[in-house]
Order: structure tokens, then C-alpha cells, then sequence
């Protein structure tokens, strides 16, 4: 069985592979986040963002269980995989967000 930083690994090789910007993994066992890890990625627009997603689930889709989608906004997909939470965003909303400043202060936290 696959450790969870393998199988963020994972994800964040098919999104890197399918053109995603600026992926990031991020182990947070331990903090005050609902989820153990998280993968966060940038699309080039919302077009891209919906190629991304359909690609992940075609090709992660053996080994992970997609509990929920939430792709109200073709902007900021957000998925989550039980243990792990991925977020494709455009790069307006990763900035407007401020996801890389929100999960950094939850990596510190478990300092």
C-alpha cells in the first residue's frame, strides 16, 4: 500500500504531466486541516482546470476513490479523495484565495 506522500506524488505527476503549473504537495498530518494531505495545482484557464480533472480521474482512477467533485466553478476545482484534497485553480483564484499562504500557515502550525 502506497504512503500518502506516494500517492499525492502521484496526482501531482499527472497534473504536471497534463501541463498544470506550480503543483504543490503538502503532508499535514497532524494539523488543524480535515485532511492528511493536500495537492495544489494551477491551470492555465477554466477550460484547463476541467481537462485536468477528467484527466486525473481517468488516469488515477484505479487507485483512488473519489468521494466528492465540487466543479461549480470552472475556476477553482476542488476534490476530495478521503485523506487527500486536490485543488486545481486558475491562477486569479489561487492568488484571490490565497491558498499557498492559507496551507503554509497550516504546515507551520505542525512545527
Amino acid at each position: 500500500m502506497k504512503t500518502i506522500n506516494e500517492r499525492m506524488n502521484d496526482i501531482s505527476n499527472v497534473l504536471t504531466i497534463n501541463k498544470a503549473d506550480n503543483c504543490e504537495t503538502m503532508d499535514l498530518k497532524g494539523s488543524d486541516y480535515f485532511a492528511d494531505g493536500v495537492v495544489l495545482c494551477t491551470a492555465l484557464n477554466t477550460k484547463h482546470t476541467t481537462a485536468l480533472l477528467n484527466n486525473l480521474r481517468k488516469t488515477i482512477k484505479s487507485g483512488e476513490t473519489f468521494l466528492h467533485i465540487d466543479d461549480s466553478s470552472n475556476d477553482w476545482i476542488v476534490i476530495d479523495m478521503c485523506d487527500i484534497i486536490v485543488h486545481i485553480a486558475t491562477e486569479d483564484y489561487r492568488n484571490k484565495f490565497s491558498l499557498d499562504e492559507f496551507f503554509s500557515t497550516l504546515k507551520l502550525k505542525d512545527n
